[in-house]
């Protein structure tokens, strides 16, 4: 398992030429939360398209660079019609409140973990007051913790509040063990231990309103507007040999949903 955090901002580089494409720059995760569909490597702008690289031609995640098949691999997002419908719907997963059966609200979704050779969303990171003392702590959601996941939050079980007590009071993260970096993730390959994931979660078709939630298109940031997505005529270049390393910036504790 990886986090969604190791990966951003990571080169990105074609098996086939040994070629730099870009970078990774945010994460998109399919409508139903239950796997990453894509990853941006260009946001675009007013004159250039946003482009994309697909799960499915991801070779392995290193520690210095994500590797996929070639260049051929990353296109344009207004020729991926998935990717170009999540990013227009602009429901993201991170920043979304946290609330028990009960109505008490604990936190906000902060990161992801996922199965680095399916895309599966195995757990959730939040941030959030769990603690006896009602203190900021961050604890691992599993799906099993999960009640349901909607438009305007996540709800959790309240037989999960206890365990989550524990972790934010420094006691063991169920999903901390396999993750960390991405020093020693292996090559993607083929697994044939099940593994729960978030496809296990109802998805929720309301849930309660917030003030903050405008969303996102994509998982960790709010940048590129859907509109720059499918207007734009600019030809793609195949590869971009000058691309350089832009790490993001940290996401605000505050921002939208």
């Amino acid at each position: 398992m990886l986090k969604g955090n190791a990966i951003l901002g990571m080169p990105v580089l074609s098996r086939q030429d040994g070629q730099k494409i870009g970078s990774t720059q945010d994460i998109v995760i399919a409508k139903d939360h239950s796997r990453i569909v894509a990853f941006i490597i260009d946001e675009g702008g007013l004159f250039s398209p946003a482009t994309a690289v697909g799960m499915e031609h991801v070779v392995s995640f290193g520690k210095d660079a994500m590797i996929i098949t070639d260049s051929k691999a990353v296109v344009r997002v207004d020729h991926f019609p998935e990717v170009k419908a999540i990013m227009e719907d602009r429901d993201g997963l991170v920043g979304k409140q946290v609330f028990t059966e009960s109505g008490d609200m604990k936190g906000k979704v902060e990161d992801i973990f996922f199965d680095e050779a399916t895309g599966n969303i195995v757990g959730l990171e939040v941030e959030g007051k769990f603690t006896p003392k009602n203190s900021n702590a961050s604890v691992q959601l599993r799906p099993s913790d999960i009640v349901s996941i909607g438009p305007d939050a996540v709800v959790i079980n309240m037989a999960s509040v206890p365990m989550l007590a524990a972790q934010g009071a420094g006691g063991p993260k169920p999903l901390d063990a396999p993750v960390g970096t991405t020093g020693d993730a292996p090559p993607v390959a083929a697994t044939d231990a099940p593994m729960s994931t978030l496809a296990d979660v109802p998805a929720a078709t309301s849930a309660i309103s917030t003030d903050d939630s405008t969303g996102e298109y994509a998982r960790l940031s709010g940048s590129a507007p859907a509109d720059q997505i499918a207007t734009s005529d600019a030809s793609m270049p195949a590869t971009s040999s000058d691309a350089t390393l832009q790490l993001p910036s940290e996401p605000d504790q505050g921002r939208d949903n």
